[in-house]
């Protein structure tokens, strides 16, 4: 599990779960001084996703975004990067718990990235019933 909580008002976590399910948190003001962390958070689920799927095949990815707060325009290209480098080993990706701001950006990312496997939702149970169909594809 890789956990870095910051003096400058971000959270980032990586961690493998139940179902082998990458969980990812995203937390806190997201400015231009969380980048450099940011960034090292990007490599770190990278190399999670692409471990993962050398050893199960396509990846599932639950993001628990409910303590993010703010964020920055770089923060956001940042982000759709991920999610495009990511797109041949995710089967699918849920988020949830993003106020009405962050889902607009979520939103822009998606665009950005052009990934249509990405989906919002409000609560955690909502994602994991989504993500569900998922791993029932896998293990066929």
């Amino acid at each position: 599990m890789y956990n870095q909580h910051m003096e400058k008002g971000s959270h980032f976590e990586v961690s493998i779960g139940a179902g082998d399910i990458v969980h990812l948190t995203i937390a806190g003001h997201l400015n231009t001084d969380a980048l450099p962390d940011l960034l090292e958070w990007i490599q770190k689920v990278k190399e999670t996703i692409k471990n993962l799927h050398a050893k199960k095949g396509p990846v599932l990815c639950l993001v628990d975004i409910t303590g993010m707060k703010t964020y920055h325009a770089d923060i956001l290209t940042n982000f759709a990067t991920l999610m495009k480098d990511n797109e041949p080993y995710i089967l699918r990706t849920a988020t949830f718990g993003g106020n009405v701001a962050i889902t607009m950006a979520e939103d822009v990312i998606i665009a950005l990235s052009g990934r249509n496997n990405l989906k919002a939702f409000h609560t955690k149970e909502e994602a994991l019933a989504w993500l569900h169909p998922g791993i029932e594809a896998k293990k066929a």
